[in-house]
């Protein structure tokens, strides 16, 4: 049938369910095999969609319903596995969808391939802290960001420095949403690249600017304001050193 993607995936979510019941039951002879057949149908479906070339079944949607099965399972049973196979075959769905549509294509809009599996990443990372060091997850915080970030300032070298105001200004709101993430998080990672690119997104609105308007002021209003801002912060310190060291070893001190 060429819906046999679709029924495979429908009988492994009954699989779980029932091997879930049988365990109530106090039958385990009989629910761990269910369960360990139906957890694995989902991987093997996966494997024969690729395999099988023209298949009528949409291969995204059936990505998609393997990836819900998983984190499903990542969440009851506590499994890293699961968990892992979820942010892969969810993203692998999602990847599949984009390629259907040309104007989607990885080469114009990179961000939109790359951000999501990014952030799955780095939100199991959260989630699986307790089994990480803290060096273990500080890097892998920096590294999701930055591909977080790498990617959307990509889309404004793509699409031409100063030819589009759109790829900037979502840079600038990611940085913002960044930055406030770390502030409430108590993240320093997100914080120092939030602000890092957020200087950055600046810089390219200010270029965009000038070339609509013709004109350098725009630099120089940005330059002022900056200037201004500098010596605002150097006042703050001087006028309260302690409580700025306080707030200093405060940020020393987050994660």
């Amino acid at each position: 049938s060429d819906l046999w993607p679709y029924l495979m995936i429908a009988i492994a979510f009954g699989g779980v369910a029932g091997a879930k019941l049988l365990e109530q039951r106090q039958l385990t002879v009989l629910a761990q095999p269910l369960f360990n057949a139906a957890a694995a149908l989902p991987v093997l479906v996966a494997i024969g969609i690729l395999a099988v070339q023209n298949t009528p079944a949409d291969p995204s949607l059936v990505f998609l319903g393997a990836g819900l099965l998983y984190l499903t399972l990542s969440y009851t049973q506590k499994s890293v596995l699961s968990g892992s196979l979820a942010i892969v075959l969810g993203n692998l769905a999602l990847w599949l969808f984009y390629h259907k549509f040309p104007r989607f294509s990885f080469f114009e809009h990179p961000q939109l391939w790359l951000i999501p599996p990014a952030i799955s990443v780095m939100v199991a990372g959260q989630i699986a802290r307790s089994r990480l060091t803290r060096g273990q997850l500080a890097s892998l915080r920096y590294v999701c960001l930055a591909t977080v970030y790498i990617s959307s300032t990509s889309g404004i070298f793509i699409h031409g420095l100063g030819e589009e105001v759109l790829p900037a200004f979502i840079l600038a709101i990611l940085s913002v949403i960044g930055i406030l993430a770390g502030i409430a998080l108590r993240i320093r990672a997100f914080l120092y690249l939030g602000t890092i690119f957020l200087l950055l997104s600046m810089l390219a609105l200010v270029y965009r600017a000038q070339r609509a308007l013709d004109h350098t002021w725009p630099w120089w209003a940005f330059g002022i304001c900056m200037g201004i801002a500098i010596l605002v912060m150097f006042g703050l310190f001087e006028k309260r050193r302690n409580q700025m060291k306080q707030l200093t070893d405060q940020l020393q001190q987050w994660d």
